[in-house]
């Protein structure tokens, strides 16, 4: 009896065993892991527990768990994903739950076994942490958890694969290349004049990736040592549009080779960055150009391809002897933001307005068919089916006058009367234009009360957004009030379509120092002492001076703060003492900075003082028409000392015994206008030349 029930038992044992022995689910693994990153999740494919025999996923299972964890270096999307099974069958799925590290899920499976099932988990997301080492790839693997782990044949926990993961290799730099997207003019006296881009195109994702520095050069520039008075390297980011917010780093008095250094962490994808120029008192008609020949990316210099492009900007000198105070247009309607009938539209016309009563030119597009007709639009071809529907204003953006031109010489286009102005000040007259048809284009002149000034100008004959700035200078005398317009002078019925934008009139403002400077030395008592003084014959509103000091003039930063007098009429001397001196380098740099109470500042030149006593210093300001020269240097010497206006021309030269000390010239330069000049001594014996400027 006893050997009959072990041989039942046996034979049952037996059968069993020969069926799991046979039996293996089908692990399909989830797809999609390769080359994550920290930055964005991808989804995966299905990961799939099929079975191959009816009872793989063992029967009389209830809220049993298949646990899935993620690889070290990588995560789950928390909360993301679904599991899923054939319905009707053995296994009913009770829930999911899916954390940064782990995938659970919960299911019963009853007593008959008899159906193959399947177990289907979808929608599942991973990336890559941003942990360091960085964990090159790894497997999905089950864990058990006892109790409540599912009995599931073939399975090997922490050996079968649900997916595999791959990591992208973290920030590199892959290319970088220069661009020159402006070479539009620029304003004798102007600031942050965009010259060239640099783009810097990272890959990968994860970890950080430093520019720190950037070798340029100001070849193409016509006459840099005299046009460029400080360069900027600016960055935008990822934005492809230039803005002077987000300083890199800068480099005064650049000529030749320079290079500027700063610390920006960039980011994936194309980097923008921005060489700038400020000129102060550039000369007329020079070049202004750059290249950037090396970029230092994550420690390493590479070299951008190009390193130029062609093409440069001309120095353009609007105001004579100045620059342009574009910020206070008197104009009140110049960028026509308001529409004509509006309260501070501001600008009349002798030509009939007609509104753009509808933007779908399948509809209309009719407004402005009438010659002598005008609107105010975005899109020209809105008013009128003929004309240009790529032209847009002065940015790409808002609206612009176009018109419709008639055959009548000297009728107003555009007026603005009655504004006020400065008496005994010379004005800037502008206006963009631009041919919205390309046929006959507009001739038109300025009028000021009511007498045309300047010659003729006529945009070109193109409709691909074209614009060109014209302008004409005033010098308003007597008048505290000024009437403007823009005039035809078009005869010819055909054609003569086009575009008014940004117009204004602001004053030319003198490129002098608020306060008027008699000189500004620095001299060296000894290798820890160095003596800067300054006189003043006049100060108007002056609140204080700052004295920047550097080693290397790209490095200028404050060094003292000395308080004005505020207003003055008669002379004041002023000095400071450097006690730290020269600290074992060879030349120290100073600039003296002035502020006025309402926090506008200007600055002086640079000067230095050599270490050895042999670099004179120079200053220059104006005397009713001469020049008074001041110059001080270690040891006596014959010097012949020159004067050139901008345009190179000697307006005088004279020879000067020049004594150690203090040297103080009066050079009567009467044929200088009120303009850029330019004074250069050069020493008899050496040959060395110092050049300084002076307005």
């Amino acid at each position: 009896m006893k050997t009959f029930k072990f041989t039942l038992l046996a034979v049952v044992f037996f059968f069993s065993l020969l069926h799991y022995a046979t039996a293996n689910v089908t692990v399909t693994a989830a797809t999609g892991g390769g080359s994550l990153t920290p930055c964005n999740y991808s989804t995966l494919g299905d990961i799939v527990i099929q079975e191959g025999n009816n009872s793989d996923i063992h029967s009389n299972q209830t809220n049993v768990t298949i646990i899935l964890t993620a690889p070290p270096g990588y995560e789950f999307n928390a909360g993301v994903g679904t599991a899923t099974c054939l319905a009707g069958r053995d296994v009913t799925i009770n829930g999911i739950v899916v954390t940064t590290s782990l995938i659970t899920v919960t299911f019963t499976s009853d007593a008959s076994a008899n159906a193959k099932d399947k177990i289907t988990i979808s929608g599942i997301q991973a990336k890559a942490s941003n942990v360091t080492p960085l964990a090159a790839s790894g497997n999905i693997l089950r864990i058990v958890a006892k109790p409540g782990t599912a009995v599931i044949a073939g399975i090997v926990n922490g050996t079968t694969n649900f997916g595999s993961f791959t990591q992208a290799p973290n920030l590199t730099y892959s290319s970088s290349a220069v661009t020159q997207t402006n070479t539009t003019k620029v304003d004798a006296y102007s600031l942050y004049n965009q010259i060239i881009g640099i783009q810097v195109v990272v890959s990968g994702c994860g970890g950080t990736l430093n520019a720190t520095s950037f070798t340029l050069n100001t070849n193409g520039s016509t006459n840099p040592a005299s046009d460029i008075d400080t360069a900027r390297l600016y960055y935008t980011g990822t934005s492809s549009t230039f803005a002077a917010s987000t300083l890199f780093g800068k480099y005064t008095l650049p000529n030749g080779n320079f290079t500027i250094t700063g610390n920006t962490s960039l980011s994936q994808g194309t980097n923008y960055f921005w060489l700038t120029y400020d000129c102060l008192g550039s000369i007329n008609n020079d070049n202004l150009d750059g290249q950037c020949t090396s970029v230092k990316v994550g420690g390493i210099t590479y070299t951008p391809s190009p390193t130029t492009v062609a093409g440069a900007r001309l120095v353009f000198q609007h105001c004579p002897g100045g620059y342009r105070d574009a910020g206070s247009t008197i104009i009140l309607n110049g960028t026509f933001d308001i529409l004509p009938g509006q309260a501070g539209s501001g600008f009349a016309s002798n030509y009939t307005y007609v509104p753009n009563v509808a933007p779908d030119p399948a509809l209309s597009g009719t407004e402005c068919w009438p010659e002598e007709t005008y609107s105010v639009t975005n899109i020209p071809g809105n008013v009128h089916s003929n004309w240009s529907r790529t032209t847009r204003g002065i940015g790409g953006t808002g609206n612009f006058m176009v018109v419709n031109g008639a055959p009548v010489d000297n009728v107003t286009i555009w007026s603005e009367d009655n504004l006020a102005c400065k008496p005994n000040i010379v004005y800037y007259f502008s206006t963009w234009v631009c041919s919205v048809h390309p046929a006959n284009p507009a001739q038109l002149r300025f009028s000021i009360n009511g007498v045309q000034q300047g010659s003729e100008f006529s945009p070109p004959a193109d409709t691909a957004n074209n614009w060109v700035q014209y302008y004409t200078t005033w010098n308003s005398a007597a008048n505290s009030q000024v009437n403007l317009s823009i005039v035809n002078k078009n005869i010819i019925a055909n054609g003569n379509d086009f575009g008014l934008d940004d117009i204004y009139m602001c004053p030319c403002m003198q490129q002098d120092l608020p306060v008027s400077l008699l000189y500004f030395n620095a001299k060296a008592i000894n290798e820890n002492e160095i003596d800067i003084d300054w006189s003043t014959a006049s100060e108007t509103d002056n609140d204080y001076f700052t004295v920047e000091k550097a080693y290397k003039p790209e490095d200028l930063d404050l060094f003292a703060i000395v308080k004005g007098a505020g207003n003055s009429n008669s002379k004041i001397d002023y000095d400071t003492k450097d006690f730290k001196g020269f600290e074992g380098h060879p030349v120290c740099y100073y600039r003296l900075k002035q502020t006025d109470f309402n926090g506008k500042f200007k600055y002086s030149q640079i000067i230095s003082v050599d270490n050895n006593k042999q670099q004179p210093n120079m200053t220059a300001y104006n005397n009713n028409g001469n020049i008074i020269l001041n110059i001080t240097q270690s040891q006596s010497g014959q010097a012949e000392i020159s004067v050139y206006d901008m345009l190179g021309q000697v307006l005088y030269k004279t020879e000067k015994f020049i004594q150690e000390g203090n040297n103080s010239y009066n050079l009567n330069t009467s044929k200088r206008n009120k303009s850029l000049y330019f004074v250069m001594m050069r020493d008899i014996e050496s040959g060395k030349e110092t050049v300084i400027k002076g307005y």
